[in-house]
């Protein structure tokens, strides 16, 4: 065989077994809170307000009705967003808030309403980011998705008029056959699979009905919800987790996520709907030959733990951590010289790392909202 026949065949053996890579392509982020509080038989006493990246999309006040949100920096990651509507002794006040580097989503509303009812009190938190993976193996590899949903409904007296309606949608989604391999290959339930999918998995809570979970895509059986022994929906106590796994196939492909905590009503009567330790955003531990970044630069990035692979090495990080290893490997070297020396050194064993003392983290939060035309940061195309 001639050396250009070799070299053919080598390439072509390479290519054969290479991952298909294709480039990341953008889908856009946001932090997002909105928040509403309405007395509707006082017509004109509201206070509401919407922001969306540092940047206040709408907001109105009238007859005592006041809002406030920030931080009003344009490009900002975590927002948060307040309404209030007092009248007399009554009032509907609702808090909400949107971080991406802790991954959080959060809303509380507090109403106090006598008599018939008249107040009103809705909001959410909101997320959306777009995840790249890069798998460098020749397998599919898989990467938990989970979220997290704690809190509390009290008062809202149903037989008197009042209501509780909360909703946590745990939902993803590929950009079309763009956040694809080069062989059309997507991050999805199951290895293999190929083509762009999606889930719009949610729970929905009424304080009349209880607690139900739906997926409009039909991916339902692809989640797992686990309760918590403070779960108690007679209660209005909720603690529990959805979670799933996702595959990620050889190459590069991309995921966009985009959760939230939605107060769709809580009002009609004296209550608190309370979710401000609620809406926790996680992704698993990636296995060897997986990493993951974000668009917005920033996801999950406050966590004091957060999961391994969430950002790729850089030249500079890389010569550190061989450094590193170069010094721990002389260090080894030294230690078994000394057990050589002091044989019953060698019975002393190191005290367990703080790793492996720390208790395992709760199960997550992950959230998706329908469809909205919303400014964001990058290519919101989905």
């Amino acid at each position: 065989m001639t050396p250009f026949l070799r070299l053919a065949a080598f390439a072509a053996a390479t290519l054969a077994t290479a991952p298909a890579f294709a480039a990341h392509v953008p889908g856009g982020w946001y932090a997002w809170a909105d928040a509403y509080g309405q007395h509707f038989q006082a017509p004109g006493v509201e206070g509401r307000v919407w922001i969306v990246n540092g940047i206040v999309q709408s907001a109105f006040a009238s007859n005592g009705g006041s809002y406030a949100a920030g931080p009003l920096t344009p490009g900002a990651t975590a927002v948060h967003a307040r309404g209030t509507s007092p009248y007399g002794s009554e009032i509907a006040d609702v808090t909400t808030s949107a971080d991406l580097a802790t991954g959080t989503a959060r809303a509380t509303a507090e109403v106090i309403d006598f008599g018939f009812p008249s107040m009103q009190a809705s909001g959410s938190g909101r997320l959306r980011e777009t995840l790249w993976f890069t798998n460098t193996t020749e397998t599919w590899l898989p990467i938990g998705y989970r979220v997290e949903v704690d809190g509390a409904v009290s008062g809202f007296a149903p037989d008197l008029g009042g209501q509780a309606f909360v909703d946590a949608s745990a939902g993803l989604f590929v950009p079309e056959s763009a956040g694809c391999t080069l062989l059309a290959q997507c991050i999805g339930f199951h290895p293999f699979a190929g083509g762009a999918s999606g889930s719009a998995f949610r729970a929905e809570y009424r304080n009349v009905g209880g607690l139900t979970f739906v997926d409009p895509l039909g991916n339902a059986a692809f989640w797992t919800v686990t309760y918590y022994p403070g779960h108690d929906t007679s209660a209005g106590l909720l603690d529990f987790t959805m979670s799933t796994t996702l595959w990620v196939p050889p190459g590069e492909t991309t995921l966009t996520i985009v959760p939230y905590l939605y107060l769709a009503s809580c009002g009609g009567q004296t209550g608190t709907c309370g979710f401000g330790n609620s809406g926790k955003v996680r992704l698993g531990a990636t296995p060897a030959g997986l990493s993951w970044t974000s668009e917005s630069g920033v996801f999950l990035s406050a966590l004091a733990d957060p999961p391994p692979g969430g950002a790729i090495p850089e030249p500079a990080t890389w010569a550190l951590l061989v450094t590193g290893f170069a010094l721990t490997g002389a260090k080894a070297r030294r230690r078994v010289r000394r057990s050589a020396a002091h044989p019953h050194s060698a019975d002393l064993k190191p005290a367990p790392s703080i790793h492996a003392l720390r208790r395992q983290p709760r199960p997550e939060f992950r959230v998706v909202a329908d469809p909205v035309e919303v400014p964001v940061l990058g290519n919101l195309a989905a």
